[in-house]
């Protein structure tokens, strides 16, 4: 029997799924290709059928694991091309379940720390997806450059930090200055 036309491609998303879920809550020196392979439900045989390396899937699960959660805030989630909803953007990013990844969580806070361990190439992934960031929130709100700088920082700093404490009165309060010091007040 034949595999469907999709198969490697639905195959490949369930490792690259699996793969930033693993990294994100593990690492990449804590997460092993049998690990990843076991979470996507699949044999560790098929592993090299789509990824040359445990470094190539690690870089290409931080960079899918980035735009699906970026592709969140969009206002349209289905179009890249479509403009950034800021105030969306944030209250998004900086939801409580956001650091406790129940629903995955943005590589760009949760690995921040394991990227800077890593070679070259893989910090250059993570520098040109904050880049990519940084310009793509720019052109949707015409700010500048430090001010776009000053809500990534807010925002990827605050989940980073909301992840590291173990405190959940804290947590909460550390979220909710992100977005105080984010979003205009409301008088």
């Amino acid at each position: 029997m034949a595999w469907h036309p999709d198969h490697k491609q639905h195959s490949r998303k369930r490792i690259l799924n699996a793969a930033a879920t693993l990294f994100a809550r593990k690492g990449f020196d804590n997460t092993g290709i049998n690990d990843i392979m076991e979470e996507a439900g699949m044999t560790r045989g098929a592993f090299y059928h789509h990824f040359s390396s445990k470094r190539e899937l690690y870089q290409e699960s931080l960079r899918n694991a980035a735009i699906n959660r970026f592709r969140q805030a969009l206002q349209d989630p289905d179009d890249l091309q479509s403009g950034v909803d800021l105030k969306r953007l944030i209250e998004t990013y900086l939801d409580p379940s956001h650091p406790l990844g129940i629903d995955g969580g943005c590589p760009m806070a949760f690995l921040v720390t394991d990227i800077a361990q890593r070679d070259e190439t893989i910090r250059s992934t993570y520098t040109g997806l904050l880049q990519g960031m940084l310009h793509r929130v720019q052109a949707a709100t015409g700010s500048d450059q430090q001010a776009v700088l000053r809500q990534l920082v807010l925002m990827i700093g605050g989940v980073a930090i909301a992840r590291a404490v173990n405190n959940d009165e804290l947590r909460l309060q550390l979220l909710d200055a992100c977005k105080q010091g984010l979003l205009p007040t409301q008088e």
